[in-house]
């Protein structure tokens, strides 16, 4: 079953005060070659702007900003094109029907679409897709 995974949990990987061992776990299976994990093409924007900002508040330092950008880069994550019509259509829906930003409800209709569990972090999203029937990981 492929996994779709959201910047919030992938920032666990690198945000040593975000930390667990579940993340790890997480990491781990991202690095196998038998785990299919994926994300819009956004969660590499988000990705960096958290890296961005916790070097920038001081949650990483310069070098351990380097050692992150390449922890993230030997993760094996899939990203999807942008959006055709029909995929942003459902991806406005999602948004307007569980309350979401369009960058949450963007993982969420993957996750749908592809039949995938979700990990993220963010509280809205687990519940919008608890209430949809997606799994999600815990973190």
């Amino acid at each position: 079953m492929p996994i779709t995974i959201d910047a919030s949990a992938a920032a666990a990987w690198f945000l040593p005060d975000e930390a667990s061992a579940a993340a790890d776990r997480l990491y781990a299976r991202a690095l196998s070659e038998s785990q299919q994990f994926q994300a819009p093409s956004l969660w590499a924007w988000e990705s960096g702007n958290l890296l961005h900002m916790a070097c920038r508040h001081g949650r990483l330092t310069p070098a351990q900003l380097a050692d992150a950008v390449r922890l993230l880069q030997r993760a094996k994550v899939r990203l999807e094109h942008a959006p055709d019509e029909d995929r942003t259509l459902a991806t406005l829906q999602h948004a307007r029907r569980h309350g979401l930003s369009f960058y949450d409800a963007s993982y969420l209709e993957q996750a749908l679409r592809t039949g995938a569990d979700l990990a993220t972090k963010d509280a809205a999203l687990r519940r919008a897709a608890t209430g949809a029937g997606v799994a999600c990981i815990e973190l």
